[in-house]
């Protein structure tokens, strides 16, 4: 074989390669869009729990989760507090996990990491929290690499991230979500962000 055929044998290899890759890990732009992914009803029953609770997500969540599974709360608050906070108990390629996820990032994380994920409001200003979640080689290091997940979990429990400028000039810090979410929460909202899916299920709001 001449030097032209290796280099278009090497190119049709690349691209093969390339391919599987994005079938592997997906090169899509980002988590799945809010609308194509919480179901209605989901979003229905726990904004009820959260008016009821007086927007207190944890609690909100403990109660939705006892009705919905049958659970006593006091059994779930138990169960959660058992989740670990170093080893995923889900996957992104779990479509319930996602669903979950998104439900949980729409009602407590959308206000400074924006509906897309990608730290802007719906008119593209620059939020609080500007990360861009949306980057697919952010969320192939996700995927391959659960330590990173791990970190990532430690950062929104506890708060380990630096302050953020905010649109107005100040600065700010995220909060503890390790005091306003259960752990299962704070996983699934991670998992969502780490997903590639577009769950087809569209939401009437």
């Amino acid at each position: 074989m001449n030097a032209s055929g290796k280099t278009r044998t090497s190119a049709r290899g690349l691209i093969a390669l390339v391919a599987v890759a994005c079938v592997i890990y997906g090169c899509s732009s980002g988590p799945a869009a809010i609308d194509r992914v919480v179901r209605k009803d989901d979003f229905v029953k726990y904004q009820h729990y959260l008016d009821q609770h007086d927007q207190q997500p944890a609690e909100a969540w403990l109660a939705w989760r006892s009705n919905e599974t049958g659970s006593p709360v006091e059994a779930l608050r138990k169960a959660d507090v058992a989740i670990s906070q170093t080893e995923n108990p889900f996957t992104p390629d779990d479509p319930r996990a996602v669903q979950l996820g998104e439900l949980v990032y729409s009602t407590s994380c959308v206000t400074c990491h924006g509906p897309k994920a990608d730290g802007r409001d719906a008119s593209g200003r620059a939020l609080m929290g500007h990360k861009d979640f949306t980057h697919s080689h952010a969320r192939m290091v996700l995927q391959m690499n659960p330590n990173r997940l791990v970190e990532w979990y430690q950062v929104v429990d506890q708060v380990t991230a630096s302050e953020h400028p905010t649109p107005d000039g100040s600065t700010a810090v995220m909060p503890a979500m390790g005091e306003q979410l259960t752990r299962e929460q704070i996983w699934l909202a991670l998992n969502w962000l780490a997903s590639d899916q577009a769950i087809e299920s569209k939401v009437e709001r």
